[in-house]
């Protein structure tokens, strides 16, 4: 599948990969994400996707570490 977007890896989103590393997270699970993402495919449940309310009514969160 084509690519939807080229994601762009801020020096903060470095630093927060950093963290979790050091953490002992599973960047894999998050590496997966991204991938759906960027190819446009839908998340599974598992992940739920869902919106935010508020200030954040136009964004979406999605639950990486649960999954």
């Amino acid at each position: 599948m084509q690519d939807f977007f080229t994601p762009i890896f801020t020096n903060q989103f470095r630093r927060d990969m950093e963290r979790m590393r050091k953490h002992g997270k599973n960047i894999a699970k998050l590496k997966a994400v991204i991938e759906l993402l960027r190819t446009q495919e839908l998340l599974p449940e598992k992940y739920k996707n869902h919106k935010l309310v508020g200030n954040f009514a136009k964004q979406r969160e999605c639950h990486i570490q649960s999954a």
